[in-house]
């Protein structure tokens, strides 16, 4: 019911409009370009719970895909329209999004992609590509426009709708909002399926905060490391490349990669378009937790920010970072990692259009562990991404393939 049509949601295309794969069809009633599959392999871009063409949110960042799938900022008729709640046709399409309205089959929502990545907004972790996961930015609960919020999800789906119970405010399959209606105006739901607020940081801001990116610095992060020092200092160095003149970087931390708060700002003179190297010691002797998360926000002179993707530091020495070898790889590959419990975890691998091709579980003992991908010698060439939990933290590497 989230208006995008399951032929998309499967990870196949709907150039005809009409919800179905095109092409020839055979006399069992298949197509032939679904026969022909050893099996459907329906994607679950979030690993968990029900394929997308049955989960609402289908990469758990707490905006269902009924937002996330239509345009938020454009007045009608292209900007984004709450669902009727009637299906003449009976199709499965709400009247609002069947092109078709009294004919079965219909275009449905033609899925919106801001950064033009690939991946369209429904299964994009940072939609304007901003470095600010949209699951931040579009849950904003307390409207300061701080990332401040709690927003560890509680891998619970009482409802069985694909939403975590962080986000979901109803029983009922429906991917609303309060502060989002038809047009894009801020009256939304009086009863919303969804507790996210989809805000605009500042009125001036022409989309919701997870789709704006007009004020984001172009800078290129090269590098990111930290090494802590004694447990007692973290030395943080940083190498970037930008077109725009900076005015400074902010050091943020956090313990629960949740809350973040600023430890320093380094100002120095930033030369344009060649790459620069930066540096920064933050004293971690009074920090209890023995994992601790980094990132940079860099503000440029005419106010425009971008933040760094998240580094994660470890007190104890003798943990290893994350390593992939072969990389590239072709038939098969290990991942190497330090975990700090004794737990299950499970290994996803996408390719470049964000289709799950690949999931292996895998059971972890605390230390050092390795996973070895085995038969990948089946998927094409190409940059793939594997995506697994690890210490209650998302870790996302690239692998690159090679036939």
């Amino acid at each position: 019911g989230d208006g995008i049509v399951d032929v998309i949601e499967a990870g196949y295309t709907n150039p005809s409009l009409l919800g179905w794969v095109t092409g020839p069809y055979g006399a069992d009633g298949w197509s032939d370009v679904i026969d022909a599959q050893a099996s459907l392999n329906n994607q679950n871009t979030d690993g968990r719970g029900n394929a997308n063409y049955l989960d609402i949110d289908s990469d758990d960042d707490g905006i269902p895909d009924q937002i996330e799938g239509q345009p938020t900022a454009n007045p009608l008729p292209a900007g984004y329209s709450m669902a009727l709640g009637t299906d003449a046709d009976n199709d499965g399409l709400d009247t609002r999004y069947d092109n078709r309205p009294l004919l079965y089959g219909g275009s449905g929502i033609i899925p919106v992609n801001t950064d033009g990545d690939g991946l369209p907004d429904y299964i994009d972790l940072d939609t304007d590509a901003d470095g600010q996961l949209d699951i931040v930015e579009g849950n904003d609960f307390n409207m300061n426009g701080m990332a401040d919020e709690d927003l560890a999800l509680t891998l619970l789906d009482s409802d069985g709708d694909g939403l975590d119970n962080k986000f979901d405010s109803s029983s009922s399959i429906k991917g609303t909002s309060y502060n989002l209606s038809t047009g894009g105006y801020t009256a939304g739901d009086a009863s919303p399926g969804a507790r996210c607020p989809v805000s605009r940081k500042a009125p001036g801001h022409t989309d919701r905060a997870w789709r704006f990116s007009s004020a984001v610095l172009p800078v290129q992060f090269l590098q990111f490391t930290g090494v802590p020092q004694n447990n007692s200092t973290v030395h943080l160095t940083w190498l970037i490349i930008t077109e725009k003149e900076i005015a400074h970087f902010e050091i943020e931390r956090s313990t629960n990669n949740t809350t973040y708060s600023k430890v320093g700002e380094v100002t120095k003179r930033v030369e344009l378009n060649m790459n620069q190297g930066f540096s920064y010691t933050d004293d971690i002797s009074t920090v209890g937790s023995e994992v601790i998360y980094y990132r940079l926000k860099v503000v440029g002179k005419l106010g425009e920010i971008k933040y760094s993707n998240i580094l994660v530091v470890r007190k104890s020495t003798n943990n290893q970072p994350v390593t992939i070898m072969p990389n590239p790889a072709r038939d098969f590959t290990s991942i190497r990692f330090t975990s700090e419990n004794n737990e299950n975890t499970t290994v996803r691998l996408l390719d470049n259009a964000g289709r799950l091709v690949l999931t292996q579980t895998t059971k972890l003992s605390k230390g050092i562990n390795t996973i070895q991908l085995n038969n990948l010698s089946k998927f094409g060439s190409g940059i793939y991404t594997l995506q697994f939990l690890l210490n209650n933290q998302l870790l996302t590497e690239k692998i690159i393939l090679t036939q």
